[in-house]
């Protein structure tokens, strides 16, 4: 249904995944999505299997002691040339057992630049956590620069 004014956008992205019967999705999140991945995996990490975070916009604005809090699967993701997406990338290996990855020779649209490479890496992530290429929800926000 639409959104209501007071539902924070933590609230709003469970409500869309419940909504959609998505069980436990790796979430997927570039850029400018991290204004819903990051309240959501912060508030409710349970919702989801895993956090691919791809130089999502906000990470610098937390803590470390949170990030250091938070038990997810993540995978950081940032183009070589995205000093953004390198300063946010410092505050999420905070997480405990983050994996990373830098995608060579591009910017902060390192998922449109270089597509098989990162689609590789998600999909070797997911494996890892146990996925295997299942479910996944893309919060759409990335946008090219």
């Amino acid at each position: 249904g639409p959104r209501h004014d007071h539902e924070s956008d933590a609230d709003f992205t469970k409500a869309l995944i419940e909504a959609l019967h998505l069980d436990r999705p790796t979430l997927i999140a570039p850029s400018m999505s991290g204004k819903y991945a990051i309240p959501l995996v912060l508030e409710y990490p349970e919702v989801v299997n895993g956090w691919v975070a791809v130089a999502p916009v906000g990470a610098t604005k937390i803590f470390n002691d949170v990030w250091e809090g938070l038990e997810l699967a993540t995978l950081v993701v940032w183009g070589q040339n995205d000093r953004m997406g390198e300063a946010g990338a410092k505050y999420l290996q905070h997480i405990p057992g983050a994996q990373s990855f830098t995608v060579p020779n591009v910017g902060h649209a390192c998922y449109l630049e270089a597509t098989d490479i990162f689609h590789r890496e998600i999909l070797r992530f997911m494996v890892s956590i146990g996925t295997g290429g299942g479910t996944t929800a893309t919060v759409a926000g990335g946008r090219r620069h």
